[in-house]
């Protein structure tokens, strides 16, 4: 066995050397919500589960996968990367009056491989060396699969409502190469796409492409507790589909978790898709709801069938003056059956979306979904 040296709760001893000004080292010991998530971890045994499930890139396991694991969500449950601060962190103040002591090696350390004595069980490379040589494509399965799957069998998606939501974001880079397969964009300063064909020839010249990745999310959100489950995810090149990477992030959650936990997916225009939509509703039961482009038939036909069958607009949301008076107004009206997107098989509910000032004619907008709310104020919020 390896020699342990136990550090125990000693608040006496502790207010003596404060006074006589010998601190090693000093951190806070209220309990965080960090620190309550990680003690949870530890209770339901989340780490000992990890080790048997992570794809480590080591043939030899002289450290245990668990305890390499626990240091890295402590990094980040402590929002920090720089693994030179990993000390600090494994010699936290909290976890300590928590669980009321924290070890520490003393000498040989794991498999009395330490040559030096040191204050905490492993040297920061160990665990640096061990996440940069681990597979970024098989972290990403794992946690896409596996980690899934332990989520639902600790009543993970046991929210009745099954509301989930389908995303991309575009991550700018620093101009290094080192940043692998990532694509070379024209973003703005905050990430936004910029349309070069707009541009002047002069100004297209000028203007400086930015490196970027893609993250491609699945997220699952509980209105009534108000929280949100990161359900799946890939990192790709800025330039992928985001289209296609999100449609394979559902169906490998479907395959892995089983039907019936997402009920509605709520998705942004990238994917506007209506074999997508179609296929998710046939073969997997997910209702969509996405806005649509100004162009689309299925907006453009519904303002007609809302004219043609005078539906109902009702008021969404107001803006006052400071005399109370409304000012502007935004109000919503559902059309039920809008068939007019071809490549979509099944019939659509369109809730329109008027904003206007008061005496003149506003703005329309729409969302589609094949989802039929009874109130399309419902859709409008969601």
């Amino acid at each position: 066995m390896d020699q342990v040296l136990v550090f125990k709760e000693n608040k006496v001893e502790v207010r003596r050397r404060l006074r006589d000004g010998r601190i090693d080292y000093l951190d806070l010991t209220s309990w965080s919500f960090q620190d309550r998530l990680f003690g949870f971890l530890m209770e339901e045994r989340f780490f000992e589960w990890c080790g048997s499930s992570y794809p480590t890139p080591r043939e030899r396991e002289n450290i245990p996968v668990w305890f390499l694991l626990g240091c890295a969500i402590q990094m980040k449950l402590h929002r920090t990367a720089a693994f030179q601060r990993l000390q600090y962190i494994l010699r936290s103040g909290s976890i300590l009056t928590r669980v009321k002591f924290n070890v520490g090696l003393v000498g040989g350390g794991f498999n009395y491989k330490n040559k030096k004595e040191r204050a905490i069980p492993i040297d920061q490379d160990t665990a640096r060396k061990f996440f940069t040589d681990t597979k970024a494509s098989r972290v990403e399965r794992w946690y896409n699969t596996d980690v899934q799957g332990w989520l639902r069998r600790h009543r993970g998606y046991s929210d009745k409502e099954g509301i989930f939501i389908l995303d991309t974001s575009l991550i700018p880079l620093p101009d290094n190469s080192n940043y692998k397969e990532a694509a070379l964009l024209p973003l703005e300063q905050d990430g936004k796409y910029v349309d070069v064909t707009k541009l002047s020839l002069a100004e297209r010249k000028r203007f400086q492409y930015t490196r970027a990745y893609k993250l491609a999310m699945l997220l699952h959100y509980s209105r009534q507790d108000e929280y949100s489950m990161f359900a799946g995810g890939h990192l790709g090149r800025g330039d992928e589909s985001g289209l296609k990477r999100g449609e394979e992030l559902v169906d490998q959650f479907v395959s892995q978790i089983g039907k019936g936990v997402i009920k509605l997916l709520i998705m942004d225009r990238e994917f506007i898709d209506g074999g997508m939509i179609s296929r998710f509703k046939k073969e997997h039961g997910i209702d969509c709801l996405v806005p649509l482009k100004s162009n689309m038939h299925a907006l453009i036909d519904a303002l007609g069938i809302s004219k043609f069958e005078k539906v109902t607009w009702v008021v969404y949301d107001e803006v006052k003056d400071e005399t109370g008076k409304v000012v502007e107004v935004e109000e919503v009206a559902g059309v039920r059956r809008v068939e007019s997107w071809e490549s979509c098989e099944v019939p659509l509910f369109v809730v329109l979306v008027r904003s206007r000032k008061v005496g003149s004619p506003g703005k329309i907008w729409a969302l589609a979904s094949t989802k039929r709310f009874d109130d399309p104020r419902k859709a409008r919020k969601l």
